[in-house]
């Protein structure tokens, strides 16, 4: 079925592109397994055939009211114009990411902006936070987002998109791919951050590749001033399927990916090049105590159907006999969560199933196993590790599991509807932990 999917979507992003649809500026080339983004539901509608094109269609119009709010961001930092950086590197952050002296530290490049401070500008999108750090360095370009009345931002999102159809001449092709939050944010991102960077001095952008339009648009935009710039991409995650990473309009010109069945899955059915391709230990995962993660429930960041999820957990139970016995196990709530009101719902129900079925625990039972719920990387990360064991409730089996195509070092057996139980057959080989050296700190120079 991968392999399918994957032709198909090539033949779709070749067919676009020569209707001149920029391919990396487009929300529907956005493949994303994310669940709130347009791509999404346009994936599981036309390739994956899981909704039906009219759930895609309501999702389309249900999320034009989001169009205002990609012009609702700013520049935040007060230094406005940074005149010979080297490097470019975009990111995401906190208020907890800066020090008290506006110093800030990437977790997912494990480094921090004052590194080699004279040549890197980070361009750094805030989010999560409404309060801005007390200080921001100079070598820091600050994107915040204003806050705006819903009803103000629905209307004129309406207004935006009315507009739109005009300036494109009710050209549908055009529209359905552009007229998404993703999209228009791509264009205000590229609006607000060029104008304060002078490009006869840039010869590298680096950032956490996720695929995103913003990401495409402003590598292939700078690129058309100055064609020497170097592109790469870090890959920071390890998810079962990257349709959103595939090589498009914009792409890095390099990915520095941290796992060999990772380089093999990009590089054979995601069309990278193997030598685009360098592999060095993670920047975002690291060795981890096994005391910290073994005999752990780990929640999900966002949460579709609660109640489906607490009725999987419990269908996993019942594949346990009174004789086997499970250990006692801790739930982990999600740092990053989407709904913090979600993931207290979500414990109680799994507290409430392990009191109910207490017969089948034992606090005496000594095994190294631990649960995972969603799209999510922990189990790869786990199984590095050292858990023998991880089982893996998913709410879609084909997008949320790992299969033995991709990742042929993980052996996977399905227990039940959507629960999957892993093993590692070899180490090192689907995810290389992060080392004392920060490989990273090399791009940075």
């Amino acid at each position: 079925m991968s392999q399918v999917i994957e032709k198909n979507l090539k033949k779709y992003l070749k067919k676009e592109k020569n209707f001149g649809i920029d391919t990396g500026l487009s929300s529907l080339t956005y493949l994303s397994l994310s669940e709130q983004s347009l791509g999404n539901y346009f994936l599981k509608s036309k390739f994956l055939k899981k909704i039906s094109f009219f759930s895609y269609l309501k999702f389309f119009f249900l999320q034009l009211n989001s169009i205002n709010l990609a012009d609702k961001y700013y520049i935040a930092s007060k230094i406005k114009y940074h005149h010979d950086k080297k490097n470019i590197i975009l990111t995401w952050g906190k208020k907890n990411n800066f020090n008290n002296r506006g110093v800030f530290f990437d977790p997912l490049f494990n480094v921090n902006s004052s590194y080699n401070q004279k040549k890197n500008l980070w361009i750094i999108i805030y989010h999560g936070d409404k309060k801005l750090p007390n200080r921001i360095s100079s070598n820091i370009i600050l994107l915040h987002h204003k806050e705006g009345n819903k009803i103000n931002n629905y209307f004129l999102s309406i207004v935006k998109f009315i507009k739109y159809l005009f300036f494109n001449k009710f050209n549908f092709r055009k529209i359905s791919h552009y007229s998404s939050f993703t999209s228009f944010f791509a264009l205000s991102f590229y609006r607000l951050t060029s104008q304060l960077i002078n490009m006869k001095y840039v010869s590298k952008i680096i950032m956490s590749y996720e695929g995103q339009p913003f990401q495409n648009y402003f590598i292939k935009k700078f690129k058309d001033k100055k064609k020497n710039i170097q592109s790469l991409g870090i890959i920071t995650n390890i998810l079962p399927h990257n349709y959103d990473l595939i090589k498009r309009i914009g792409s890095p010109d390099k990915l520095i990916l941290s796992s060999k069945d990772q380089k093999k899955y990009f590089n054979s059915y995601l069309g990278w090049e193997k030598d685009k391709l360098s592999i060095i230990n993670s920047t975002r995962m690291c060795y981890e105590k096994k005391t910290n993660i073994n005999n752990k429930i780990f929640l999900p960041n966002y949460i579709k159907n609660l109640k489906d999820i607490s009725n999987k957990f419990e269908k996993y139970i019942d594949t346990i006999s009174r004789d086997q016995k499970l250990p006692v196990f801790k739930i982990k709530s999600h740092p990053n969560s989407y709904s913090f009101n979600k993931q207290a719902e979500l414990k109680n129900n799994i507290q409430e199933i392990i009191k109910k079925n207490f017969h089948k625990f034992d606090k005496k039972k000594k095994s190294s196993i631990s649960i995972v719920i969603g799209l999510t990387s922990s189990p790869i990360y786990l199984l590095e590790n050292g858990i023998d064991e991880v089982i893996h409730i998913t709410e879609d089996l084909y997008l949320n599991s790992y299969n033995n195509r991709n990742w042929s070092n993980i052996s996977s057996k399905l227990i039940d509807e959507n629960i999957i139980k892993y093993k590692m057959k070899k180490k090192s080989l689907s995810l290389l932990l992060s080392a004392k050296k920060n490989d990273i700190k090399k791009f940075l120079n």
